[in-house]
């Protein structure tokens, strides 16, 4: 049964490894590699000034992620939930070092350049996140209004073991098998650090993100469903979007308020 199917979160900490892509077509005019994006999130652990002194322990995880929408100020980014997720910070810092800690959360584009990041929203049951990145302005995903048909061909665009670098990004195919419950299966062997990365059809259009593996079995990847993901692009970008343009139009009346 799948329920009880040992499932591997992919957030990946610091390992190296790869795949090939097929090289039965070409997907230079189909893909969004400039929409790509790899995370890295560096924990330090301070000491507490008493027993402890400088730094305790530093640590460092990898995984994916891709911009899904532009606007003008910035861009939305799209990844796994369990990426985004801090919480086990304050308790582990808490319990083993009593001390306090420093959090970087950055994106690296597909030029090398890094830029802090803003946590939206996100979903633990669906494994969603969204990230807004101010001054990103990189090609956007589009996303497929169709979803995917078991036996479709798809493609991937990810990060596995943190394998990235500047113009480098692992591509892989794969063949969507179907959906149980809340989930989507495709065949794409997935590791450490493919968390968050698109699933694309055909056409280059977005129409799945993987966020687990199977943990005996790694060539069947997981992801949200297509209605799941659409649903929570267009609910999440809407009202922050909306949020923020009223944010910047109250600090402009503010700036011309004491102007006068």
């Amino acid at each position: 049964m799948i329920k009880n199917t040992s499932l591997l979160l992919l957030a990946m900490f610091a390992l190296l490894a790869g795949c090939a892509p097929s090289t039965n077509s070409s997907y230079k005019d189909i893909l969004p590699r400039q929409a790509f994006l790899k995370i890295e999130k560096d924990l330090t652990i301070k000491g507490d000034g008493n027993q402890h002194c400088g730094n305790i322990a530093e640590y460092s995880s990898t995984a994916s992620g891709f911009v899904i929408r532009n606007t003008p100020h910035g861009s939305y980014v799209m990844t796994a939930e369990h990426v985004c997720d801090v919480s086990y910070i304050d308790s582990y810092v808490k319990r083993f070092a009593n001390g306090s800690y420093d959090m970087k959360f950055k994106v690296i584009d597909i030029k090398g350049k890094k830029y802090d990041v803003e946590i939206v929203r996100s979903i633990d049951k669906d494994d969603i996140c969204l990230l807004w990145v101010e001054d990103l302005f990189m090609q956007a995903i589009s996303v497929s209004r169709k979803p995917p048909v078991p036996g479709d061909r798809v493609l991937n665009l990810a990060a596995p073991m943190g394998i990235f670098e500047a113009n480098m990004i692992p591509i892989q195919e794969g063949i969507y098998n179907g959906e149980h419950e809340s989930s989507a299966f495709y065949s794409i062997p997935a590791t450490g650090g493919s968390s968050g990365s698109p699933i694309l059809n055909n056409k280059g259009e977005l129409v799945g993100m993987i966020h687990s593996v199977y943990t005996n079995f790694r060539a069947i990847s997981v992801s949200p469903t297509h209605s799941i993901l659409t649903n929570f692009i267009d609910v999440s970008i809407d009202r922050h979007h909306v949020r923020y343009m009223i944010d910047i139009y109250m600090r402009v009346l503010v700036g011309l308020k004491e102007a006068n």
